[in-house]
């Protein structure tokens, strides 16, 4: 049910990517060549807005509990989708696109509510895999619908005339389409999702009295295999396994907050922000770089000659010079190689290779995704499929492991579930403010780069950043608890292989 209730956010998000920057030339800014600013001013804005409230919404949710504030994200994202469709100026697209970021959580509020839902750790690679394989669906319907339904009364003239209000605002169509998706979502999550806040939910049906009574018995539980009984005077009933009895209380009780800034908590945000920043840089420069022209010295040599050339890490004119309609299907592709990842590879590899040893692994391998990009315009045109896709699978190993990995790890390292939406409203503010910075700065760098013939400046900007973080991935020192554990399973294998069988051979061997 949270799926389904998220599916709608991703794709009324991008759906404004295809038509932002007509959008902009339409409200005649003062010069034209500032339109791709400003397209890329109104992407930004959504993700720079949620990064300043996001923790809010977070600690919010800890109050409230989740179901009202991921209600009420979706309700400020429709709102916000009306509001760009009526827009008539810059101003107020950029106000509407603000909006949305102000009144939305939900990126720290459903990671909250899946934290809350997965009890058991083997369960979690497959549970944390689920919201990015969404997310990625969504981020491939989202575009379609802006770009088949942006200015109909032109696409569709038959059905949708200039002087009719379609014609009147171009772009209203697709962001009613989307508002429409974000209402049934709402009214799915208001009659059909359940809250998953410990203290939020509803208890057996008891007189009130009967929590706190001394003589009340203990009784069991709907699972009629569950042992022991639940104490229900104790004030562990309702909330987490395991928690800490001391900061984890009924919301009637007093509750003591524990420190939520910790070492591991601080590390673990930061290495979430790098890759955010990284990974982002990566999504803005991909489109541009396969569209770009490809520099005359390259193009016009043969393979041998070029081979004779050289690979030159400082000289990389232009892009690849593909169409529209080529890098459309690479990014379609790109999206299925990423749905693959999501669904098959990251629980194989969760299960084989641990958490931790898996974050380790992808911090340290990113900076490859970066550095081979450059080196695509010295392929010829046969073998440039071959290269792209290559490039595109790597990137999507490494990029999808990454982020469900670091979200366990915030999980695992939250001191307390009564701060667990706190934190992972903070991650989900880094996270949005990395996004916003990075556009940018990845294509400032690509534009100077273009100058001095060597487009390579921004993928090298991105692979220092990766590079920083495969040093920094190191600071996130493992928990006590997760190396114990994995002892444990060592000695209890050992011991498993050294004991003599009674049994047949065959059944020892098994």
């Amino acid at each position: 049910m949270i799926a389904c209730v998220r599916l709608a956010e991703p794709i009324a998000l991008t759906s404004i990517f295809p038509y932002a920057w007509p959008l902009v030339k339409k409200f005649h800014v003062s010069d034209e060549n500032d339109a791709s600013f400003y397209a890329g001013l109104l992407i930004s804005a959504f993700a720079l807005a949620e990064s300043l409230t996001g923790m809010y919404w977070g600690g919010l949710s800890d109050k409230v509990g989740r179901k009202p504030v991921l209600l009420l994200g979706c309700i400020g994202t429709m709102c916000s989708m009306i509001l760009v469709g009526f827009a008539s100026n810059i101003w107020i697209a950029l106000a509407g696109r603000a909006l949305g970021g102000f009144l939305n959580g939900n990126i720290g509020v459903v990671q909250t509510m899946v934290s809350e839902l997965v009890t058991k750790k083997e369960h979690e690679p497959r549970a944390y895999s689920v919201m990015p394989f969404v997310w990625s669906i969504g981020t491939i319907i989202g575009p379609a619908i802006g770009g088949t339904f942006a200015d109909p009364s032109s696409s569709f003239p038959n059905t949708f005339s200039q002087d009719g209000l379609f014609g009147r605002f171009p772009y209203l169509l697709p962001n009613l389409i989307c508002a429409s998706m974000l209402l049934l979502s709402i009214l799915a999550g208001w009659f059909l999702l359940e809250e998953t806040h410990p203290d939020m939910q509803p208890r057996v049906l008891l007189p009130d009295s009967t929590y706190v009574s001394d003589e009340t018995p203990l009784v069991a539980t709907a699972d009629a295999v569950k042992t022991p009984a639940v104490d229900l005077r104790s004030h562990q009933y309702g909330t987490f396994a395991g928690s800490d009895d001391s900061t984890w209380r009924h919301a009637t009780q007093k509750t003591i907050q524990p420190k939520i800034f910790t070492k591991r908590v601080v590390a673990l945000i930061i290495a979430l922000g790098i890759f955010t920043y990284h990974s982002r840089t990566f999504d803005h420069l991909l489109p541009i770089f396969l569209e770009d022209e490809r520099g005359e010295p390259l193009s016009s040599i043969s393979v041998f000659s070029r081979a004779a050339v050289g690979f030159n890490p400082f000289f990389s004119p232009g892009g690849l010079g593909l169409s529209v309609q080529k890098v459309g299907a690479i990014m379609s592709i790109n999206g299925i190689i990423a749905l693959f990842v999501q669904a098959v590879v990251f629980p194989l590899a969760a299960a084989a290779l641990g958490i931790h040893r898996l974050f380790i692994l992808v911090s340290v391998l990113h900076p490859i995704v970066y550095c081979i990009m450059p080196y695509l315009v010295y392929l010829p045109v046969s073998y440039l499929g071959l290269g792209i896709y290559t490039c595109l699978t790597i990137r999507n190993l490494l990029s999808i492991l990454a982020y469900p990995v670091l979200l366990i790890l915030i999980k695992g390292a939250t001191p307390s579930p009564c701060v667990l939406g706190k934190i992972n409203g903070l991650a989900a503010s880094a996270g949005a403010a990395c996004r916003t910075v990075a556009p940018p700065v990845a294509g400032y760098l690509y534009t100077l780069g273009s100058r001095m013939e060597f487009t390579g400046l921004a993928w090298y900007g991105s692979t220092l950043v990766a590079g920083v973080g495969a040093i920094q991935c190191f600071s996130v020192k493992r928990q006590r608890s997760e190396i114990d554990e994995e002892r444990s399973k060592e000695v209890f294998i050992a011991q498993i292989i050294s004991e003599p069988c009674d049994d047949d051979e065959d059944e020892y061997r098994d």
